[in-house]
């Protein structure tokens, strides 16, 4: 753990920095003007970088170029960058200049609320992935005043001030970063469920757990104990009756051989002490009292000298209120009178010991990543070697695509005897998840799955491996970006998809479901593999021209045994009614899936999703799908049916296989003369997002040597949630498939000679002119 402030001398705004395991916590306040001192090429940013804008009271014309340019790409050695409590006059930014957010996820804001009964202003922080659903609607967020309790009346128009929120694109924000969220949140203190020690030089720091019971180990906490030891109390949120002879027993076997002070006391610890009728020879520092903002209605737990509060309290003086470490405005310090006696009666420090508390971070990162030291920057080279199971071959790490919750994503250029030279994609297991087998096994899991597949609407799987003791696979590497992307590009410009791209794009990957499903191994063994994941985000939109598979992390082959029983495996919206119930799968839980796909690509919404996952559930189950011609009347009838035959809620009554749904798409597209190809899907994507695919395809330019090197492209550091490429990351698979280069181009797959029904071919038509409602230039709106 490392603390402290960035080197802001001579500028504007005050920055400090807060290091905890592979988190680095920077708060800025003041304003943000020419004098920014943060670019992209700060060494002391690395790790997960959580950027909170709470406190930050303007922002400069200058200023907005600083931060364009700081948040334009990822700093060296840095692997996310979040933006919390971003206030109004940074939002503004962000929803007037393009670009602002640069490879920055938004995580919440502080948004302007008005209370009509005390005729105030009020903060309030919004969660914008809690809110994403009232926010899409154009609704307002509903809060409460802090105050008097009653609703707050939005002080902006919706519409404008949450544009940019609808408009983001998260991705998969990390869930360390969540984790961590969840737990430094003033508001939030994490649960501790067991004792953590912290040892430095002549200190010994130890943060107590959240619950203080009768049970508590005396011997533990307090034998052998030397130098300077600090009890923390700021987890603790309950003492039982039972706990405080045990409690006093700790502190005065702690004494006899060390000098004690207790740190940051909250008051169900201080109630507790009150009742004690002994007084080890222990001192007190600091109280941790909750702390009411009358601007954003947090309580926050703050950290208040116990020799001033006592003084205070003497005078029957209130405390001065303090500073609200979310938004900047006054927090309450609570009048608790009752505290005097015990206050009185205790030794109390006469200055803060920031030495000492200084440590507590370091147990928080214990409690969240079962280390104090780690090195997010290790085994990160842009130039490692490592060796794998090829043995002469080696691959040299270009740069890092992205991480999700198990594992991080690697561009690779895979080198062999003789000028032999391949990009790659190289998925690896999180360095903390390594000795982790059950992560480790999901990891391999995905290898064999997808190992035996070779088809071009497939992402191919190349190799598994270890390095230095980390699971990885190599997979294909694809150039270009994942359909959910590309969708999301089209409907934040107001355009919509064509109906034969969407037609085209979902019979590929039939194709490529049905290959899958039907697959059989070269010593003629049937071994069909179910997808169990199919969603836009797994659809690769390759930009020279082929569409691809990916992620078979949670695939399911017959014959092993890789599937907990009631643990729901996939998205909730495109799960089926038989995943949903925890019923046996096969081949047409993927055609539903793939039915929800082609639904969402053609009406703009997904026919089950509600507002929470259990509402969703109960929908995929038991609620008959909206008929799509009749929410989008340019839909054809017959391909409104298809689509409804596929989301049939019995298996046996469903469309029965991918090959069958690839026939019917195949049909209708021949039926309303609609012509497609991969390539023309790309040509499409190329042609309606072209200042934006730049951010998608890496470029090449000439690294050391003759050999040409893949470089980032627009923003440098390549992030999945800019959309750099092959690998998206969702839940608890780790990066979404990748993929090196795309096979092939042109009209349509070639299915492996036996195992994919030869598509029905459009007749030739010169010039084809579909009617009206359903035309090449008629993109659904």
């Amino acid at each position: 753990m490392r603390s402290g402030p960035v080197d802001s001398q001579g500028s504007n705004a005050i920055i400090s920095r807060l290091r905890v395991g592979t988190i680095t916590h920077v708060r800025i306040s003041g304003v943000i003007d020419e004098t920014f001192p943060l670019t992209a090429s700060s060494p002391e940013l690395n790790g997960l970088l959580v950027v909170d804008l709470g406190r930050v009271e303007r922002i400069s014309s200058f200023g907005v170029r600083r931060w364009i340019e700081f948040a334009a790409k990822l700093p060296p050695g840095a692997l996310g960058l979040y933006v919390v409590h971003a206030p109004p006059v940074m939002v503004d930014q962000l929803n007037m200049v393009e670009g602002f957010a640069g490879v920055a996820r938004v995580l919440s804001m502080l948004a302007p609320y008005t209370c009509r009964t005390c005729n105030e202003e009020r903060m309030r922080v919004v969660n914008l992935l809690d809110e994403a659903e009232v926010i899409a609607q154009e609704r307002v967020p509903e809060h409460t005043c802090p105050v008097c309790s009653h609703p707050l009346e939005f002080a902006d128009l919706p519409g404008e001030f949450f544009d940019y929120a609808r408009r983001q694109q998260f991705g998969t924000v990390d869930p360390v970063v969540m984790r961590y969220l969840r737990a430094s949140m003033p508001a939030e203190q994490p649960e501790l469920t067991q004792h953590l020690k912290i040892v430095q030089d002549d200190i010994t720091y130890i943060t107590l757990a959240s619950a203080l019971k009768g049970d508590l180990n005396v011997r533990r906490l307090a034998s052998g104990l030397e130098g300077r030891v600090g009890f923390d109390f700021s987890h603790v949120s309950k003492v039982e009756p039972e706990a405080l002879p045990k409690l006093e027993q700790v502190l005065e076997m702690a004494s006899q051989g060390a000098q004690v002070v207790l740190c940051r006391v909250p008051p169900p610890v201080l109630a507790v002490l009150a009742r004690s009728s002994r007084n080890p020879p222990v001192r007190m520092a600091t109280l941790w009292l909750p702390c009411d903002c009358r601007n954003c209605g947090k309580v926050s737990h703050q950290r208040i000298q116990a020799a001033d509060y006592l003084a205070r309290l003497r005078t029957n003086q209130s405390v001065a209120a303090t500073q609200c470490p979310i938004c900047g405005g006054e927090a309450q310090v609570p009048h608790m009178p009752q505290l005097q006696g015990l206050l009185a009666r205790m030794q109390l420090t006469d200055r803060p010991l920031d030495d000492m508390e200084g440590l507590e971070p370091r147990a928080l990162s214990q409690y969240l990543f079962g280390s104090t030291n780690i090195d997010p920057n290790a085994k990160q080279g842009a130039s490692t070697d490592i060796s794998n199971s090829l043995g002469n071959t080696k691959l040299n790490i270009i740069r890092r695509l992205g991480q999700g919750g198990m594992a991080e994503v690697f561009l690779a250029k895979q080198v062999g005897v003789k000028g032999f030279e391949k990009f790659v994609v190289m998925k690896k297991i999180l360095p903390q998840f390594a000795e982790n087998p059950e992560f480790v096994d999901m990891l391999f899991a995905e290898a064999r799955a997808n190992a035996r597949l070779t088809h071009p609407n497939v992402v191919q799987t190349f190799d598994v491996g270890v390095s230095d003791g980390v699971a990885y696979i190599l997979m294909e590497y694809v150039r270009g970006p994942d359909l959910k992307k590309l969708v999301n590009e089209l409907r934040r410009k107001g355009l919509a998809l064509p109906l034969e791209h969407a037609l085209r794009i979902v019979a590929e990957v039939a194709a490529g479901l049905h290959y899958a499903h039907s697959y059989v191994d070269p010593a003629g063994t049937p071994h069909p593999v179910v997808h169990r994941d199919v969603s836009p985000h797994n659809v690769l939109i390759s930009l020279d021209g082929a569409i691809k598979l990916s992620d078979f992390g949670i695939a399911k082959v017959a014959g092993e045994e890789n599937t907990q029983a009631g643990v729901l495996k996939g998205k909730i919206s495109y799960i089926s009614p038989e995943a949903a119930s925890g019923r046996a799968l096969d081949a047409r839980n993927d055609v539903f899936a793939l039915g929800v796909v082609l639904f969402e690509l053609l009406t703009g919404q997904l026919p089950f999703r509600r507002d929470h996952d259990a509402a969703t559930l109960n929908a995929i189950v038991r609620e008959p799908a909206p008929v799509p011609s009749q929410l989008k009347p340019t839909i054809p009838q017959d391909v409104s049916d298809l689509i409804l035959r596929a989301l049939v809620k019995d298996p046996a009554r469903r469309t029965p296989s991918a090959a069958a749904l690839r026939e019917e798409l195949e049909a209708v597209m021949a039926h309303h003369r609609l012509n497609s190809s991969p390539a023309a899907v790309a040509q499409f994507f190329k042609d309606t997002l072209g200042d934006r695919l730049v951010e998608f395809a890496p470029s090449t330019t000439t690294g050391t040597g003759s050999h040409p090197r893949p470089m980032p492209s627009g923003t440098g550091s390549g992030n999945v949630s800019t959309g750099e490429m092959a690998a998206p990351t969702d839940g608890r698979t780790p990066g979404r498939g990748s993929g090196s280069h795309p096979a092939t181009t042109g009209s349509g797959p070639r299915p492996a000679t036996g195992s994919t029904p030869r598509p029905m071919t459009p007749p030739p038509v010169a010039s084809p002119r579909p009617p009206a409602s359903v035309g090449a230039g008629n993109a659904l709106r």
